[in-house]
């Protein structure tokens, strides 16, 4: 929001002007009279819920009766997906099949040409480096490789089976036929589709982490001699960056960062003014639809526009709840936390009476912070964290400075003008009167300037550089705050404000053809200088009645 409040009760003055025409009758004649006539320009009866509609806001209004209005700033902390929430991104296999002594003389005593078995179903495990027992693993994507070389001088032929590793149910399996091109070692090189692959790590039911290349095949003897230890080595790997989906537990990973800036507009216009929150807050609410339990650290709330170098810190900041675990695939967990003034060194309002307009999160995320337990992901899995922070009408102001522009044809807003019913010539004077009824707890003094589309200004509406167009609604100050009508408005004050423009001002201003109205403002709270609060509610009512008398030196009787 680039205004406070005041700001739109000025806007609203100006630019909800309804212009009623009312035109002399041919037949009506009074020798010697001066005739004059009125436009009623705006009559309305306003609350402070009503007003909140009109606001160019990009920020929520809370607003409930019997319920202090409440800005509120929207920002998000982290939003963490799948790919955060779990280390492995690809896990490399190293293995051997190696031949042993007696399969090395084995195969010496083949005749050449003929062929003999070889077959080893040889166990690979997934690192653990962070404590990780996963249980199984779905692919939307990603690839497999596997890369021999062999050093067996032979022609070999492999069938290669994984055999938990299946797609609609069928074990992923390979035929390799490379032959022996006269030296040693040679090599082979294959790639994998994984989409719609399933891999089960369980060794059914067993254990974690584990799965099986089985290798059997046979050796055609080309007639050079083999030697014990010879073998084919092979190196797999899994490209598992495409996960529809993983269970098991993922381990405990820390310090996932994450930084945010959040924009207060409301105090781009504090322009050396003091604009005091008595009791702000931030509300962080966390979803998860993950089943991955997380800790957050708050690691900073400050202010870098601040001249202070206040940095939030306090046991709401230190004592974070741990996020839930949505409790299956498909649901979401909701953890809610906040900062107060009660929970915050130092306090929320004393970081905010600086009115910095960019506030910086920073924050750190542990997974799974209690140790091991269940968890499961899908590639639609978040860990969000909306941030909102709550700024109650509740506390003073005083001298917050407004400005606003509007855009404003003069002379078709007063009728008067070479294409209009009155010609500048036949004007006498106009008058402008304005009467508020204001049951709000807050003055207003405002300056009108009138520009044209360069913004050069013509002119001013009031001789003075403030005049007092809203005077502050009645407040009993020696209330206790116990009391429910502590800091509440008791009784609306009106005040009547006229402004005479002459013949030689509007004909200055139509000639300056005013095509922009500047409208600036100060508010203050009742006794701010004093630091006494205020309350801000929708049901407090606004009445406006601006009104324009014009008089002119037209003769009715030719």
């Amino acid at each position: 929001m680039r205004h406070f409040l005041g700001a739109f009760l000025l806007l609203f003055i100006l630019s909800g002007c309804i212009k009623e025409e009312h035109y002399l009758n041919d037949q009506f004649q009074i020798e010697g009279l001066d005739p004059s006539f009125a436009l009623p320009l705006v009559y309305t009866n306003l609350t402070l819920s009503d007003i909140e509609q009109e606001f160019d806001s990009e920020n929520f209004i809370f607003n409930e009766d019997e319920q202090t209005f409440a800005l509120v700033y929207d920002g998000e902390l982290f939003n963490l997906g799948a790919d955060d929430l779990q280390a492995i991104d690809a896990e490399a296999f190293e293995t051997a099949y190696t031949l042993s002594a007696v399969e090395a003389t084995a195969i010496n005593l083949l005749p050449e040409g003929t062929t003999a078995e070889i077959g080893q179903a040889i166990p690979l495990s997934f690192n653990a480096d962070n404590g990780e027992a996963l249980d199984s693993l779905r692919f939307s994507g990603g690839s497999m490789a596997l890369e021999l070389s062999s050093t067996i001088p032979h022609d070999v032929t492999l069938f290669l089976t994984i055999p938990e590793l299946t797609q609609n149910g069928v074990p992923f399996q390979e035929f390799v036929d490379f032959q022996y091109p006269g030296f040693t070692p040679f090599d082979t090189e294959l790639a994998f589709d994984l989409e719609g692959y399933v891999l089960d790590l369980t060794q059914g039911g067993m254990t974690s982490n584990s799965f099986t290349l089985d290798i059997q095949g046979f050796v055609t003897s080309t007639g050079e001699t083999t030697n014990p230890g010879d073998e084919i080595a092979i190196s797999l790997t899994l490209d598992i960056s495409q996960l529809a989906s993983a269970f098991g537990y993922f381990g405990q990973l820390s310090a996932i960062s994450s930084v945010d800036t959040q924009f207060v507009d409301l105090y781009r216009d504090l322009n050396n003014g003091i604009l005091h929150f008595a009791d702000p807050r931030i509300d962080l609410d966390i979803y998860n639809t993950s089943g991955v339990p997380a800790q957050v650290s708050v690691e900073g709330v400050f202010a870098p526009e601040n001249a202070q170098d206040q940095q939030l810190g306090g046991s709401d900041l230190t004592n974070f709840p741990v996020i839930a675990a949505a409790a299956n695939p498909g649901a979401e967990a909701i953890t809610e936390h906040n900062f107060t003034n009660a929970g915050t060194v130092p306090t929320l309002t004393e970081l905010l009476d600086e009115g910095p307009f960019e506030l910086i999160y920073t924050s750190a995320i542990n997974i799974n912070p209690l140790g091991q337990t269940q968890n499961f992901l899908l590639d639609t899995s978040r860990i969000r964290c909306d941030v909102e922070m709550i700024l109650p009408f509740f506390g003073y102001a005083d001298n917050f400075s407004l400005i606003d522009t509007l855009d404003l044809d003069l002379a078709e807003a007063l009728g008067v003008g070479d294409e209009e019913e009155i010609s500048w010539e036949d004007l006498k004077q106009a008058t402008i009167r304005l009467v508020a009824d204001n049951g709000l707890p807050i003055q207003i003094d405002g300056q009108v300037y009138f520009a044209d589309t360069l913004f050069n200004v013509v002119d001013s509406l009031f001789k003075e550089p403030w005049e007092a167009i809203f005077q502050q609604g009645f407040v009993d100050f020696s209330l206790s705050e116990n009391d429910p009508n502590f800091g509440r408005v008791l009784s609306v004050t009106r005040e009547i404000t006229d402004v005479t423009l002459s013949r030689e001002q509007v004909r200055e201003l139509l000639d300056g053809e005013v095509k922009k109205v500047i409208l600036k403002g100060r508010a203050n709270t009742n006794q701010a200088q004093n630091q006494q609060l205020v309350r801000f509610y929708p049901e407090y009512t606004l009445g406006l009645k601006l009104s324009a008398k014009i008089d002119t030196d037209i003769s009715i009787n030719e």
